[in-house]
């Protein structure tokens, strides 16, 4: 028996994946034997394709998880509950205005959501401390970037998203932490996130301190621009909030993944 063309089901446990196919235009049929090859390369893909499920659904598992932690450790401290959320929303616009891929927008929405997943490792009594925090306390805190690219490195994360998370508190002139990165080298994802993570401390009640209007965030951001901030990534949010475009305070929880609704100098007082 001998054949030009083999056609072979792909079908796993429970369910089809598709087919494979194999043709020649020229040169000798198939014969029964090529037909095993391929058979047996038909069971390698399934697996393989079965296996890269199964991966994707304990990833899947493990960021739900990762999130839920997040929001627990949020939601000890009612100064910063929803954070996550508000810097994940300001992040995603800023980043849409910028004229960002959609790919990069979901990476920046997941870096937000996941930025401070690091504050596990820090005592609850420095996370839900009322007050300004200490030199010695504030030098605890600025460990929080390490400790949440430990607790995500199972997760396999693209570096994009875990550049983001581990720089988002370094400064544009370079007097930021954990590594005094500067200009450039920080990433791209960790800019935008430090002037979303930044706007939201401002906005965000503390015991010390009342709301910042609109007006003095634009101030700030002006003032901050070229320091703390990348000076595009600034102006690119002043113009979304001098639009109106950029809600601020306003709690409004969303999603911006895959498949899912998308409508989903560095101040010590500004930041926990």
């Amino acid at each position: 028996m001998s054949f030009s063309s083999m056609t072979v089901p792909l079908i796993g446990r429970d369910k089809a994946f598709g087919v494979l196919n194999v043709s020649k235009l020229k040169g000798p049929p198939f014969t029964a034997s090529d037909l095993q090859i391929v058979l047996i390369l038909a069971s390698q893909v399934v697996t393989a394709m079965e296996n890269a499920g199964m991966y994707e659904d304990l990833r899947e598992s493990y960021f739900r998880t990762v999130q839920a932690l997040v929001a627990a450790v949020e939601a000890k401290d009612p100064y910063t509950r929803w954070h996550s959320t508000n810097v994940a929303k300001y992040a995603v616009a800023i980043a849409r205005e910028m004229g960002m891929s959609p790919t990069q927008l979901e990476e920046i929405h997941i870096a937000s959501i996941l930025h401070d997943v690091g504050k596990i490792g820090i005592s609850e009594r420095i996370i839900s401390k009322p007050e300004r925090l200490s030199r010695e306390e504030f030098d605890i805190m600025k460990d929080h970037p390490a400790h949440g690219i430990r607790i995500l490195e199972p997760i396999g994360f693209s570096p994009f998203i875990t550049q983001s998370i581990y720089q988002h508190h370094e400064r544009y002139d370079g007097k930021g932490y954990p590594q005094s990165l500067s200009g450039e080298d920080i990433s791209l994802g960790a800019r935008i996130l430090n002037v979303a993570d930044t706007i939201d401390a401002m906005v965000s009640e503390r015991p010390y301190r009342g709301m910042i209007s609109s007006l003095e965030v634009i101030a700030e951001l002006e003032q901050e621009s070229g320091k703390q901030f990348d000076p595009a990534i600034s102006s690119a949010a002043r113009r979304l909030i001098e639009k109106g475009l950029l809600k601020l305070g306003m709690h409004t929880y969303y999603h911006y993944v895959s498949g899912m609704d998308k409508n989903g100098k560095e101040k010590k007082s500004a930041q926990k």
